[in-house]
């Protein structure tokens, strides 16, 4: 169990909204429009960040490498995973 843990943790990243309110469609989209690397799931968490679940490791270290994303008054920065990551506390 442990190890699936361990690889999922590997293949998610942290990411935050930067710009004002978004909606979860709009944050798909631009998502979809921006990302390179074909993504499971994505899950809004509070105060603007969002977690993204990628297929494989591959996805979610190249996403890493991009400092962000900008698009239509939009920037969303994205970081490593941490387990047991508590947005409120941010």
């Amino acid at each position: 169990m442990r190890e699936n843990v361990a690889k999922k943790a590997r293949r998610t990243i942290i990411g935050r909204t930067f710009g004002g309110r978004v909606t979860f469609k709009t944050l798909f989209d631009c998502l979809k429009l921006h990302l390179s690397a074909p993504l499971v799931s994505t899950t809004l968490l509070t105060r603007g960040y969002f977690e993204i679940l990628f297929e494989n490791e591959e996805g979610a270290k190249a996403i890493r490498r991009l400092t962000a994303v900008e698009w239509n008054d939009l920037r969303l920065p994205f970081s490593r995973y941490i387990l047991n990551f508590d947005a409120s506390s941010q």
